[in-house]
């Protein structure tokens, strides 16, 4: 009989109770399906109750075992948190052993703590490897948005996000999006995560990301109403002449700018802080004007942003309070600057 899994790194994640999802075997990817039962019998018989035993007790398996006549060699490595070394997720391969063992895929593994002005990402080594970034500190959440995420992914990542953080639920979500490398160029990636609150009463958001060869579907249980139908009209409108900021009004931080934004002369957003590029005395004024003008484009305010050289220069402000499919009314507005 033909065992499609043999000698190819089987990988899930975990769900609530230490359920096991699977997410690939080999290049094949999977996005709700049971482990059981996309096994043979035969993997089947060598790897579930490891694997899952392996998930329990955070404990690397390694080592023989056999089905019928036949002898095998095992390697299960758990995959863990980098704050809590909470298990997120599992790789796992049997081969015969006249086989080396292949090598493993990188999965990397993260934990976003969630705080009032954002969130405070931790990654553990393989994140960095799949960004081709050296190890240090991860990005904050901001730049990592701004930066890092290919144009078209920046508002859906960060609109289910904040959708997920303020869902009281802890389903996993399975989020495709793509990234620009320095040393590799475009790669598409996977993020399964999920909500979690600590004995404090913190909230986590906890996953795994790893590469994948082809954009993955989008699973976002409870948040099919996230839309990104105004961003994502902004986003293929945008032209040199024209100045656009997507603002979180709960953070006060731009998430999203066009491209004219630095091209004009303003200060670069990486932090995306409102507080660092709009002038103290303007900052009150411009955050009540954004919040209570809802969609009325004909009203403007004038307000101090930074240029590049740490000048202050006048901008006219109008903005559109963003509406379709998000939940939280007054939370984001695009700003067109002037």
């Amino acid at each position: 009989m033909t065992d499609a899994a043999q000698g190819k790194w089987i990988l899930v994640d975990v769900l609530e109770n230490d359920r096991l999802s699977l997410l690939a075997i080999g290049d094949d990817t999977y996005s709700e399906a049971s482990v059981r039962k996309n096994l043979t019998h035969i993997g089947r018989a060598l790897i579930l109750e490891r694997l899952r035993n392996a998930v329990q007790t955070r404990q690397r398996d390694e080592g023989p075992a056999s089905f019928g006549q036949d002898h095998y060699a095992i390697h299960i490595l758990p995959i863990t948190s980098p704050v809590h070394h909470t298990v997120v997720g599992a790789l796992a391969v049997y081969h015969s052993l006249d086989q080396d063992c292949p090598p493993a895929p990188v999965v990397g593994a993260w934990e976003w703590e969630i705080a009032k002005d954002g969130a405070v990402p931790h990654w553990d080594r393989n994140m960095y490897v799949l960004y081709g970034l050296e190890s240090s500190q991860p990005p904050p959440a901001s730049q990592w948005v701004n930066e890092m995420l290919s144009p078209e992914h920046r508002a859906t990542m960060k609109l289910t996000i904040d959708a997920g953080v303020s869902d009281p639920r802890s389903d996993r979500h399975l989020i495709p999006y793509s990234i620009q490398t320095a040393d590799e160029g475009a790669k598409e990636l996977q993020m399964s995560a999920r909500r979690y609150v600590d004995a404090a009463g913190k909230v986590w958001l906890r996953g795994l990301t790893r590469e994948v060869n082809e954009p993955t579907q989008r699973i976002t249980p409870g948040l099919e109403d996230v839309s990104m139908a105004d961003l994502g009209r902004a986003a293929f409108e945008l032209a040199t002449d024209r100045i656009l900021a997507a603002i979180d009004c709960h953070e006060w931080k731009i998430f999203m700018t066009s491209p004219s934004w630095e091209h004009h002369g303003l200060k670069s957003h990486t932090d995306g802080s409102l507080d660092m590029l709009v002038h103290p005395d303007d900052l009150p004024s411009l955050k009540t004007f954004v919040i209570e003008n809802g969609t009325d484009t004909a009203r403007s305010i004038t307000a101090r942003f930074r240029n590049a050289t740490g000048d202050w220069a006048d901008y006219k402000v109008q903005s559109n309070e963003l509406t379709s499919g998000v939940r939280e009314r007054r939370r984001y507005v695009l700003c067109r600057l002037s």
